[in-house]
């Protein structure tokens, strides 16, 4: 999961840095999300949510108005993890309006 994390996290680097990027490094990168995404609902994956919670949380963040339509992906894909793994008092959202 660590890793998955990684490569999703060096494409929005290298997208905000650039501002270009292949077509195949996008759809890995969404597609990477998407695999992070499965694995963190299963039940083992569940447990690592706190150790990646921040990560999440700065990914969500940042994809918000990057180029190309990966942002709206990263954030449909956590958006809906957090939605269905995190404790009803887990405030993930309200920390990105505070943030703002």
């Amino acid at each position: 999961m660590d890793l998955a994390l990684t490569l999703v996290e060096n494409v929005m680097k290298y997208i905000r840095k650039f501002s270009g990027i292949d077509e195949a490094s996008r759809v890995g990168g969404s597609d990477m999300m998407e695999k992070f995404c499965e694995l963190g609902r299963t039940e083992e994956g569940q447990k690592f949510y706190p150790y990646f919670r921040e990560r999440l949380h700065k990914l969500y963040r940042d994809s918000e108005d990057s180029p190309y339509g990966i942002g709206d992906n990263l954030r449909y894909y956590i958006s809906n993890l957090v939605d269905d793994i995190s404790n009803p008092d887990d405030n993930f959202f309200e920390e990105d309006l505070q943030d703002n």
